[in-house]
């Protein structure tokens, strides 16, 4: 079951999985966002489902949109020095919330097979083998 809040353990890395990373693009930061945000698949790893890319991408909206309405709170006082570093902080956010979510949408049905601790591979699945993953879930 997905859960965007717990944070997993570090995954170990095989020679294999760092091949496939890098000839079907992905990053550590790939790896570590499917396995955050996606569905755990018993015995096989995590896929990053569109359920599971539009549950993230709402919570990164509603932060955005707090950014948003702090962003205005803060227009409507003085121009003092630490207000424009302060709203420089908050636009700084909103663009790593934006990009977040530009990132989650390019990983959507993308999966990570995990065995003992360690990443094997990772690849792009295809909507047969997705479906196959969810319906043995």
């Amino acid at each position: 079951m997905a859960n965007s809040t717990k944070q997993r353990p570090t995954l170990l890395l095989t020679r294999h999985a760092r091949a496939r990373m890098q000839q079907r693009s992905f990053s550590q930061r790939d790896v570590d966002a499917i396995t955050r945000c996606g569905t755990q698949v018993p015995w096989d790893g995590f896929v990053l489902t569109r359920k599971d890319v539009a549950r993230e991408t709402n919570q990164l909206t509603k932060r955005i949109k707090e950014k948003e309405r702090q962003l205005v709170s803060l227009s409507a006082g003085k121009r003092a020095p630490h207000v424009r570093a302060e709203w420089h902080a908050v636009i700084g956010s909103i663009r790593d919330m934006t990009a977040q979510i530009q990132n989650l949408r390019r990983l959507e049905n993308r999966k990570v097979v995990v065995s003992g601790g360690c990443v094997i591979t990772c690849y792009v699945c295809s909507r047969k083998e997705l479906k196959r993953s969810l319906r043995l879930h």
